[in-house]
């Protein structure tokens, strides 16, 4: 987690660690005291006020940045490993919208076969 980077863009990072943290439900205050090992308002501050790559100070978007370079897998077992309650990635909200529409769909169509009988 602690491996060194070059250069990352902050703003990417911290963008797909809300995504992720969105997808995967997983809160501010368990990722930041489990995985990154800070307190949650300054993982916060971080993820919503993200500085330029040589404006700050790296170890927390050093950490950010690894944690989403890990697998799926990877992840899943450190979470485990922590006692997370809730390890496995959802699907997007598109991804479920989508298929809800698809139900509607066949729901309406046998609905209206059914009438027509």
């Amino acid at each position: 987690m602690n491996q060194l980077v070059a250069y990352m863009n902050t703003k990417k990072v911290t963008s797909d660690i809300k995504k992720w943290l969105a997808r995967t439900r997983t809160t501010c205050k368990w990722f930041s005291t489990n995985i990154v090992g800070r307190a949650k308002r300054m993982l916060v501050i971080n993820l919503n006020y993200p500085k330029e790559w040589k404006q700050l100070t790296k170890e927390v978007y050093v950490r950010l940045y690894n944690w989403m370079r890990m697998s799926v897998e990877e992840r899943q077992d450190v979470m485990r490993f922590y006692w997370a309650e809730y390890v496995e990635e959802q699907e997007s909200k598109d991804e479920v919208s989508k298929s809800l529409d698809n139900i509607l769909k066949e729901l309406r169509r046998q609905f209206s076969k059914c009438n027509k009988q």
